[in-house]
């Protein structure tokens, strides 16, 4: 990562693509949503080294990738991006399952609308 700040600049830029196979034939040109921070691409290793918290802020999206949930039931969780009050990126691992103490219908009403935000992609 050589100093990769990401404490930088959090921007969500549409990218069009379009894929050529072996055959020449194409894909439809489509868009995706990808992570950048100071302008750059967030490589995947940087993305991993985002600080945990709980919600508690503007909701980004949601990545595919998966780290720091080993132990936790592959049933769907969630690893979704937001800010902080300081305008800060962070990470939360959101469990399909509430947590005991959680209202079970708010629990699932909120886990919904995250499913639904926004699916961002990082660098590979």
């Amino acid at each position: 990562m050589n100093g990769f700040d990401i404490r930088g600049e959090v921007n969500i830029q549409r990218v069009g693509l379009d894929f050529e196979y072996s055959d020449g034939t194409r894909t439809a040109p489509f868009e995706v949503l990808a992570l950048r921070m100071n302008g750059m691409p967030v490589p995947e290793e940087a993305c991993k080294t985002i600080p945990q918290e709980p919600v508690n802020g503007p909701v980004l999206g949601r990545v595919n990738l998966h780290w720091g949930c080993e132990g936790l039931p592959h049933d769907g969780h969630l690893h979704v991006l937001w800010l902080n009050q300081n305008g800060e990126i962070r990470t939360s691992i959101i469990p399909r399952v509430p947590p005991a103490g959680e209202d079970p219908l708010e629990w699932e009403r909120r886990f919904n609308q995250l499913a639904s935000s926004d699916h961002i992609f990082v660098a590979v």
